[in-house]
């Protein structure tokens, strides 16, 4: 019966119905744990050296620092800086500024700093290198972050005109061994500077030079002219070495806060208005001379 079955089976279907065995591929995919797809995490980016790190530069690496940090110029055989390059001028940067640079294969002196070359930028310090004989005016102008500049290895002889004006964090400024002119605003309105000295090679300080320093409370120089409305402003100076004055402008030191002046006999020349409105002033001494 049962094989008749079958041919009946046979004969209405055409064939033998085959087995219902799962094929073998479905076994092998079934008895497997599901491969997730998943994301491989985005690689690290390669971080390039923090500014930090680049900030005060040692003597190995000064060069780096000038050729990956500035624009420069060559002036016959003598390196000038330009300009701090756009992607740094908005950093906080404490500036060390090299003696030499290799440039085209060669060893430089990097002899000067431009006009403007840092005016509106974020440096925080600067320090210049031995060879620097020139530094063009408003050079750190409107730094307002500056708080120390030392261009005390420099061999500049002048400050220049507005050359750190308007810096107001600036708290030390050492200009120079061989200065003998502060030009005209060259540190006006710094007011958190509180004392300078000036070098014995200085002779001039230029009108305004120091105007509106409100914090300037001492000034340690020799120098022998003091020009219109020098210190004009300066609402906490008490201290001054008038040993070898021999000029006084218009203006030169009023509304400031002496409480006594002694003034020697090498004076000649005192301008209009020099002390006026010095509301703490008690007394006068003249010296003969």
């Amino acid at each position: 019966k049962k094989i008749l079955a079958d041919l009946d089976k046979k004969n209405s279907t055409g064939s033998i119905p085959a087995p219902n065995i799962p094929a073998q591929s479905q076994v092998k995919q079934a008895s497997n744990t599901p491969v997730e797809d998943k994301k491989q995490p985005a690689p690290t980016p390669t971080q390039s050296t923090p500014v930090q790190q680049r900030q005060a530069p040692s003597a190995d690496n000064n060069k780096v620092c000038l050729a990956d940090m500035f624009n420069f110029e060559n002036m016959n055989g003598q390196l000038y800086i330009k300009s701090l390059r756009k992607e740094f001028r908005s950093r906080d940067i404490d500036l060390v500024i090299p003696d030499t640079l290799e440039y085209n294969g060669k060893s430089m002196p990097v002899m000067g700093i431009s006009s403007k070359a840092f005016s509106f930028t974020n440096i925080l310090s600067v320090k210049t290198g031995r060879n620097i004989r020139d530094i063009g005016q408003e050079a750190f102008l409107d730094c307002y972050k500056l708080k120390v500049i030392d261009l005390s290895a420099s061999q500049h002889q002048h400050i220049a005109m507005r050359t750190c004006k308007n810096c107001k964090s600036l708290r030390e400024a050492y200009v120079g061994n061989y200065v003998q002119r502060i030009h005209e605003s060259a540190f006006e309105n710094c007011p958190s500077l509180q004392e300078i000295t000036l070098p014995d090679t200085t002779d001039t300080i230029a009108r305004i030079a120091f105007e509106n320093c409100t914090g300037l409370k001492s000034v340690n120089s020799k120098v022998t002219t003091i020009n219109d409305s020098a210190f004009r402003g300066c609402s906490k100076l008490q201290e001054f070495n008038f040993s070898n004055v021999v000029n006084i402008g218009t203006q030169a030191f009023r509304y400031t806060a002496f409480e006594k002046l002694v003034l020697p006999g090498n004076i000649t020349v005192v301008g209009k208005k020099a002390f006026s409105d010095c509301f703490e002033l008690k007394e006068v001494e003249l010296q003969e001379g």
